[in-house]
């Protein structure tokens, strides 16, 4: 048998990652992305049509680098990844999700232990095939495991309205492999329905399946324990990247300035010389996990002030989305509004990214309650068309800096009508913030 070229595999496996971060350099650039992926897709391809094994192997070394790239990302959440496009291809939103982690823990570094046993596995294969009977039917069976799970989850990426390529990248992976096992298992004389059952069963005389369940849990305590430790969390390997970053790599002067009309609540001292504006979405999964960040910077530092701007996803009251893709986003943002004219929209802003599955009439009247509000009053202000056309006018301000999607973070570093787009989340910003006060830029 002719042996596997490793290049090949190499470049199978680097494809989609390379390509996108060619994107990387230029935002909203979705060709390099979705090329990248595609090449993936098709080199294992051909070689599962060769050799269905060394597919099966290509499948997932790409499957394996990617899910590592969004676990890491997930655990740091460090800003904007190289495959968040625009407000509908946005892996961030996908990936800071709650669908995102089980207990804590990313579900990516789950399906990167799934694929790194399936590797195992396929290289057993390669080496010794009368080693591991049956892998094709253990390939199978776990395959279509893999794929009910997959269409869960973009069944729940479907109700968030946002699309991550990435994930959508390892639902072609998946169906990769369970093609090479069908395709390894029908030249067994065991049937197929039989042998997999036999298989997932441990009734059957291979250890295939043993040898992925064996990789799948080294992996995952593995990198549990590594995740867990604070030195090596990727959170601390994001802030110490950061520090050799060039700062200004994070962030780009607008075009336009940023217009103000004066009925943006403000957090920390209104005269403080630093403006920072967030334009959000309330249903937006990242930007609740940005939210409490943002403000533990403004209590860090008297020298900063944070405006709050409206951008829901959702064409009920924003004129630059399609659909209402965020159903109850205008709705908290209305709530918001609301809450403002009472003076306690920081206290509802809270409880919103707090609660961002409760946004119906009565999950926003009961946070109404915990936060002080005369909640009838709220309720008759919500229905204001004068409410509706601030949020109209919250868009129109984003427009004109270019915002289509959710969190914008915006500054202006001094006097004047100078501002910057700045790329990624708070934590981010306060690197600027720290260069701009050290005269570094």
């Amino acid at each position: 048998m002719p042996r596997t070229p490793r290049t090949l595999l190499a470049s199978i496996s680097l494809a989609p990652i390379l390509l996108a971060a060619a994107a990387s350099g230029n935002a909203g650039n979705l060709v390099p992305l979705v090329a990248g992926i595609a090449t993936g897709w098709l080199l294992a391809g051909v070689l599962l049509a060769w050799r269905p094994f060394a597919g099966v192997l290509a499948a997932a070394i790409m499957g394996a680098g990617v899910a590592f790239y969004l676990g890491s990302h997930h655990l740091a959440a460090a800003g904007s990844s190289i495959c968040s496009v625009n407000e509908t291809f946005n892996c961030d939103a996908v990936n800071q999700s709650k669908y995102a982690e089980i207990g804590g823990f990313p579900i990516a570094f789950i399906g990167m232990a799934f694929y790194l046993g399936v590797a195992v596995l396929s290289v057993a294969a390669l080496v010794r095939p009368p080693m591991v009977p049956r892998a094709g039917h253990a390939l199978f069976g776990l395959g279509v495991i893999g794929l009910g799970y997959s269409a869960f989850l973009f069944a729940m990426s479907m109700g968030l309205g946002v699309y991550c390529l990435f994930c959508i990248s390892l639902y072609g992976v998946t169906f990769l492999i369970t093609l090479g096992g069908y395709l390894i298992a029908r030249r067994d004389e065991t049937p197929l329905v039989r042998g997999t059952l036999s298989s997932l069963l441990f009734q059957d005389k291979s250890p295939s399946l043993t040898i992925v369940a064996t990789v799948f849990l080294v992996v995952v305590i593995g990198t549990k324990a590594v995740a867990s430790t604070p030195s090596s969390h990727p959170a601390s390997g994001a802030a110490e990247a950061l520090e050799k970053v060039d700062v200004k790599t994070l962030y780009t002067p607008t075009a336009r300035p940023l217009v103000l009309d004066g009925t943006e609540p403000v957090l920390g001292d209104p005269k403080a010389p630093f403006t920072v504006v967030e334009f959000a979405d309330f249903q937006c999964p990242y930007c609740g996990k940005i939210a409490s960040g943002m403000h533990e910077l403004v209590q860090a530092n008297a020298d900063v002030k944070l405006m709050f701007k409206n951008y829901p996803i959702s064409s009920d009251c924003n004129p630059n989305v399609a659909d209402p893709r965020h159903a109850f986003a205008c709705k908290a943002a209305a709530a918001a509004e609301c809450a403002r004219k009472q003076g306690r929209f920081w206290e509802l802003n809270k409880l919103l990214f707090m609660n961002q599955d409760n946004l119906d009439d009565e999950g926003i009247a009961y946070m109404a309650t915990h936060a002080q509000l005369d909640v009838p009053a709220l309720q008759s202000c919500m229905n204001d068309p004068s409410i509706v056309k601030g949020i109209h006018e919250d868009v129109a301000s984003a427009s004109q800096v270019e915002v289509d999607g959710t969190p914008a973070i915006f500054l202006k570093p001094g006097e004047g009508d100078v501002w910057w787009r700045i790329h990624g989340g708070p934590e981010e910003l306060a690197k600027v913030l720290a260069a701009k006060r050290n005269g570094e830029i």
